[in-house]
């Protein structure tokens, strides 16, 4: 066991914590189509000019694009709908049920900045967790050194003995192991006895 009095290596003390930055990306929405987007996209489903005009002056954008995926859905399931379908559909929109399966755009957009949102805010309370750690880990390794330097160096050293014969037992193995031997590593050892100790006898 080291005899030093010297204050030990508490920046280097594999108890110290430090909080990551934050991490994110910006959500990108899709903006809903506009009235005369929806009736280019009707003309492009065989459906007249007038009649598409009409149609995309009648309905909320929204639902009308809704309504145009959902016939595009059926087509691409092997359930062929005619531009009569989707006229219908567009003029009487509340008689239209939702197949199970079927997600509109819009709707998967939704999901997906909705799953978006929740991934920052764990990474958001994440790192706020890590920071309120870090800061408590400061306080106390603080606490420590004024606790540490009040000592004369008889105290300190029986302190440490203390301290070793309460540490873990893998622990005080490898403190015993790297005793007097030169590097850092040792100083690693005995900094996590000392403070582990301290914050045992102090419930910290």
């Amino acid at each position: 066991r080291r005899s030093s009095t010297e204050l030990p290596l508490i920046e280097s003390s594999p108890l110290s914590t430090t909080p990551s930055g934050s991490i994110g990306k910006e959500i990108t929405k899709t903006a809903p189509w506009t009235p005369h987007e929806v009736q280019w996209q009707l003309v492009k489903r065989n459906i007249g000019p007038g009649t598409a005009e009409e149609l995309s002056l009648t309905i909320p954008a929204r639902r009308a694009q809704e309504l145009i995926e959902l016939y595009d859905w059926y087509n691409s399931k092997g359930q062929p709908r005619g531009p009569g379908f989707l006229v219908q559909a567009l003029r009487k929109p509340d008689s239209i049920g939702v197949p199970a399966g079927f997600e509109s755009s819009i709707q998967k957009q939704q999901r997906k900045d909705q799953r978006q949102a929740e991934i920052q805010a764990e990474k958001t309370l994440r790192t706020r967790r890590e920071r309120d750690a870090a800061k408590r880990d400061k306080s106390r390794q603080q606490a420590f050194i004024a606790f540490w330097e009040a000592m004369s160096p008889t105290e300190q050293e029986s302190f440490e003995t203390e301290a070793l014969d309460n540490a873990e037992p893998l622990v005080q193995r490898l403190y015993l192991q790297h005793s007097g031997k030169p590097g850092r590593t040792f100083e690693l050892y005995r900094t996590t006895v000392l403070t582990a100790h301290f914050r045992r006898v102090h419930g910290l």
